[in-house]
């Protein structure tokens, strides 16, 4: 009387003997990454068309780019000038929407912190003066 397991286990040695398990091997490494490539790739030329044309774009604006530092320098300029307007505009935008009592107020809050920013450069400057005067006259010893 045999069990099922023991059939199966026979009928299984009897199938892969010899070289026939190595052919299954082969077939199964090779047949199952392209049935899972082919299962879940399904759509991918449109994703590979939308990405080449996004980097066809994206060259073309990399093309744009300056390539001299000249040209970066006045790119930079244009840039540090275009946020001062913008910057400009926008805090006279809000010093019209403001009270006169708030914008005197507003006011005496910039002369300060301009003050204490005048302050602080000044100090650093005289910081960096005696650490030049320091390195001076350990060179000059």
């Amino acid at each position: 009387m045999s069990t099922f397991g023991a059939r199966f286990r026979k009928g299984f040695n009897r199938t892969f003997q010899g070289g026939n398990l190595e052919l299954y091997r082969f077939g199964f490494y090779l047949l199952f990454p392209i049935g899972f490539m082919y299962y879940f790739g399904m759509g991918l030329e449109e994703d590979i068309e939308r990405n080449y044309l996004a980097h066809l774009k994206r060259e073309e604006r990399r093309e744009l780019l300056p390539r001299t530092s000249d040209e970066w320098r006045a790119l930079l300029q244009e840039r540090s000038r275009m946020r001062a307007e913008n910057n400009q505009r926008l805090r006279q935008e809000l010093l019209d929407s403001l009270t006169d009592d708030e914008r005197a107020e507003v006011l005496a809050k910039e002369s300060i912190a301009a003050k204490e920013a005048v302050d602080k450069a000044e100090k650093r400057r005289q910081a960096i003066l005696a650490l030049k005067a320091a390195a001076a006259e350990g060179k000059s010893t």
